[in-house]
C-alpha cells in the first residue's frame, strides 16, 4: 500500500533549534515509515542491506539481487513505491546518473519517493581544507575520491541539495525535503527526499 503523502509530509522532520541527534532520530523513524509501504529498492546495499526491502548491488554478495542501478529492467514501469540508496549516487559519472535518474523515474509510481543520500561536496571542500596535512592527504583524499576497493568504490560525481533538486526536476521528481548532517559519517553528507509528480505530488 502507498504510504499517503500528508503522512510522509508531516513526518519531515524540522531542524531548527534542535540537536543533530534528535533530527537524525526523527529521520530513522520516517524512514522506517516510507519503508513499510512496500515494493521499494535500496540500490547499492554494499555491507549495509535494509530489511524489508529489495537490496540492489552489482558488488556485494549482501544484496538480494544483482542490479545496476542505470538499469532497472528487472522491474515494471511505475512498479515501485520508493527508491533509496546512500552514498551511491557519488559514484556515477555523468552519462551513468542520467541513465540512473531515467530508470528511476520510469519504475517510481506516481507519488513514489526517492531517498538520497551522499556526501557533501561544499562541506567534504571545507572539511578537506581544514585538516592537518597528513588526514588532508589520506582520509581527505577518500571523501573527495572514494576509497577505490574496487570498481565500484571510485568516486565520479559531486552534489549538494541545490545541484541533486535541479538534476532531478528534468526527469520529473520534485525535491520535498532535505537535510545536511544525515547520515552521521565522518564525511561531511546529506540526505535528500524526493517524490515522483502525479498521484498526491505536484
Amino acid at each position: 500500500m502507498m504510504l499517503q503523502a500528508s503522512t510522509v509530509a508531516s513526518s519531515y522532520p524540522g531542524s531548527r533549534f534542535r540537536p543533530m541527534w534528535r533530527v537524525r532520530n526523527d529521520i530513522e523513524n520516517m524512514l522506517t515509515a516510507l519503508r513499510a509501504g512496500g515494493d521499494a529498492l535500496h540500490l547499492g546495499c554494499g555491507n549495509d542491506p535494509i530489511a524489508g526491502v529489495i537490496n540492489c548491488d552489482l558488488h556485494s554478495p549482501h544484496a538480494d539481487r544483482r542490479v545496476d542501478a542505470t538499469d532497472l529492467s528487472v522491474f515494471d514501469d511505475a512498479s515501485i513505491n520508493l527508491i533509496e540508496h546512500h552514498h551511491m549516487i557519488e559514484h556515477l559519472s555523468v552519462a551513468e546518473l542520467n541513465r540512473a535518474l531515467a530508470e528511476t523515474a520510469r519504475v517510481l509510481r506516481p507519488g513514489g519517493f526517492l531517498v538520497v543520500s551522499a556526501p557533501d561536496l561544499e562541506r567534504v571542500i571545507d572539511e578537506w581544507r581544514s585538516m592537518a596535512e597528513n588526514d588532508r592527504w589520506d582520509y581527505g583524499i577518500k571523501m573527495l575520491y572514494g576509497s577505490q576497493e574496487h570498481d565500484g568504490m571510485f568516486h565520479k560525481n559531486g552534489f549538494t541539495p541545490s545541484r541533486l533538486a535541479a538534476l532531478l526536476e528534468p526527469f520529473g521528481i520534485r525535491q520535498e525535503w532535505h537535510y545536511r548532517g544525515y547520515p552521521e559519517r565522518r564525511t561531511p553528507s546529506f540526505i535528500s527526499i524526493s517524490r515522483k509528480i502525479g498521484g498526491d505530488a505536484r
